[in-house]
């Protein structure tokens, strides 16, 4: 199975499926509540530097980019304080209804944490 591809504004609560590739975010950055001055700054990274790119919206914008596959989700964002990052992916997980042995993986590049778990581990999940 293939991933499915996500990007959230953990602040606002939106999460919009996306393609792969950074041309998403691009075209839907208004629509995912990306300040108009880090949408002027997407001009400075072209089609071929998608991971700068990645840097730039993490370090600037409230979005996380989320994969999800059949027995895992992969979270990556940056910001000091993630309770609202894990409300998100607490709400994403109810919503598509996770098995306790879902895993789950988020990098945190602010923190440079990365926090690695079971979704019965998964803290605010009802046990």
């Amino acid at each position: 199975m293939q991933y499915s591809y996500f990007w959230c504004n953990y602040q606002r609560g939106i999460i919009a499926e996306a393609e792969e590739s950074d041309i998403f975010i691009r075209t839907h950055a208004e629509e995912l509540g990306v300040p108009a001055d880090v949408q002027a700054g997407f001009a400075q990274y072209s089609r071929y530097e998608s991971l700068l790119f990645y840097a730039f919206i993490y370090r600037n914008a409230p979005l996380a980019r989320i994969k999800l596959k059949e027995n895992e989700l992969i979270v990556k964002f940056c910001n000091a304080d993630d309770t609202q990052l894990l409300n998100i992916v607490s709400r994403f997980g109810r919503e598509r209804q996770f098995t306790p042995d879902f895993r789950i993986y988020i990098t945190n590049y602010h923190t440079l944490l990365r926090r690695i778990c079971r979704w019965q581990d998964f803290p605010g999940v009802a046990r």
